[in-house]
């Protein structure tokens, strides 16, 4: 089999200082290169993954100076690799997000634990939001000897987050001023909403029946009416025209409602959005 040797060669010289022999030492260091080899296709996978991530890679050392940053995280802040790498944060980041990424650091290198930071950050004038975990690289001895961040760009999430909190209170807002009774239950038929129009024909707060089911709120034979009209709901899988008199506790009502499915990724009712008048 083919070894890989490293040879240390010397000469041997008689009384007179000539070389009268030569001697040496041969080291087999077959399993070291072997070693080194891994370690070559390892790193080597490590820079493809970085360099091809969307995420913002970098790292740094525990006086913040940036040891590595990958393609995506050079691009974001408007310069190459090599004119980040070698820089501290203070040189490349000012104001509130410098103190909060020195903190953050700082703690990393203390507590020698991972951190999740989410916040609005500025790169190259632009604000975006992100998620960034940083995590501990220890040394042989086990102290933290740099941080490794992974930011992703969260901004269209955030934003989307946002429209949709606002679309809800909307909802809500419509929901809660509106005579029509208007209510949500899941597939078990356990009320998940209700607004307080419908709340006052119960004579009990809106909080005291979120999770209860027909059977626990309506006289049997109008929770079998709406556990039938359930059952139908599901079946169909659109929505559902009812006319029915439900019986309250102070009164029985004629209602015309319309019961309309809310369904998972699947296709799947998961629950009835209900509007009745």
């Amino acid at each position: 089999s083919i070894r890989w040797v490293r040879e240390f060669i010397q000469n041997v010289c008689d009384g007179a200082g000539r070389p009268a022999a030569v001697e040496g030492v041969i080291l087999d260091i077959t399993a070291h290169r072997v070693l080194e080899a891994h370690l070559e296709e390892s790193e080597q996978r490590y820079r493809s993954l970085t360099e091809s991530s969307r995420d913002y890679i970098y790292i740094l050392d525990s006086r913040g100076i940036v040891q590595f940053v990958n393609a995506a995280g050079a691009r974001i802040m408007q310069k190459k690799q090599e004119e980040i790498v070698g820089r501290s944060i203070g040189q490349l980041f000012g104001g509130a997000q410098l103190e909060r990424m020195k903190r953050n650091v700082e703690k990393v290198c203390k507590t020698a634990e991972a951190i999740l930071a989410e916040e609005e950050v500025a790169y190259a004038g632009n604000a975006q939001f992100m998620q960034t975990w940083l995590i501990p690289l220890k040394d042989q001895q086990g102290k933290v000897a740099s941080v490794l961040g992974v930011s992703r760009d969260m901004t269209e999430h955030h934003q989307l987050e946002h429209k949709i909190r606002v679309s809800e209170e909307r909802y809500r807002l419509i929901a809660e001023k509106a005579q029509d009774y208007i209510y949500i239950y899941d597939a078990a038929g356990r009320f998940q909403y209700m607004n307080h129009a419908m709340a006052a024909e119960f004579k009990k707060p809106v909080g005291e029946l979120i999770g209860l089911t027909f059977e626990e709120v309506l006289p049997a034979s109008s929770a079998q009416l709406r556990r039938e009209n359930l059952r139908r709901v599901i079946a169909a899988g659109r929505p559902v025209h009812v006319e029915s008199t439900v019986e309250f506790p102070a009164r029985s009502v004629y209602l015309d409602s319309w019961l309309i499915p809310q369904k998972d990724k699947e296709g799947r009712v998961i629950s009835v959005l209900g509007i009745s008048r």
